[in-house]
């Protein structure tokens, strides 16, 4: 009963330190997932500012250029915003690499840590070695006895299937020819 109990709190921590591996992995995920979802967000606010300043030079340059330094000035904001864009950008992808070597960092400190904790855990359990099932030990200075391996079955042949029902077939119903009158 002790040891059962013993067994039952083991069963109950493992429990909870893979719950928490899991958890762990699930928000390393959620984040580098989070970030990727942000940089195709960014990426797609870069392509609008691309047509923004498109549809700009287009519709400056089809009324003529009357203010030019006006033109330079809003040429250069979209191009500085743009910029501020990639920068957003190249941030979000540095996060990403940091956070997976964290995660490759964290996950191999757990598998060797978790090495460790099995062997623990199986010098702690003091359990009574399991005999060999083909072999049954009998009583007294004899000689085991092995039971004989059982012979192998004959495959059995399929069982047929009942052949299927047709279905009757949806013929054209033909008007019947009017009988030609004698007269």
């Amino acid at each position: 009963m002790v040891q059962e109990r013993h067994l039952l709190d083991k069963v109950w921590d493992l429990t909870k330190d893979l719950s928490v591996k899991v958890s762990r992995k699930v928000e390393k995920h959620w984040k580098i997932n989070t970030l990727r979802v942000e940089i195709a967000s960014l990426k797609q606010r870069r392509s609008t500012k691309f047509k923004e300043l498109g549809q700009f030079v287009y519709t400056s340059l089809s009324s003529g250029l009357s203010q030019e330094e006006e033109y330079k000035n809003t040429i250069q904001s979209f191009f500085h915003e743009l910029k501020e864009v990639d920068e957003e950008i190249a941030e979000r992808k540095e996060r990403i690499e940091l956070l997976e070597e964290q995660f490759r960092q964290m996950d191999e400190t757990a598998a060797d840590d978790e090495d460790l904790d099995d062997e623990d855990a199986m010098a702690e359990v003091d359990l009574p070695p399991v005999p060999d099932a083909s072999v049954v030990e009998s009583e007294g200075d004899a000689e085991p006895e092995t039971k004989p391996a059982p012979e192998p079955k004959k495959a059995a042949a399929p069982a047929k299937k009942p052949a299927a029902k047709s279905k009757p077939t949806r013929r054209k119903k033909t008007k019947p020819e009017p009988e030609a009158e004698e007269t």
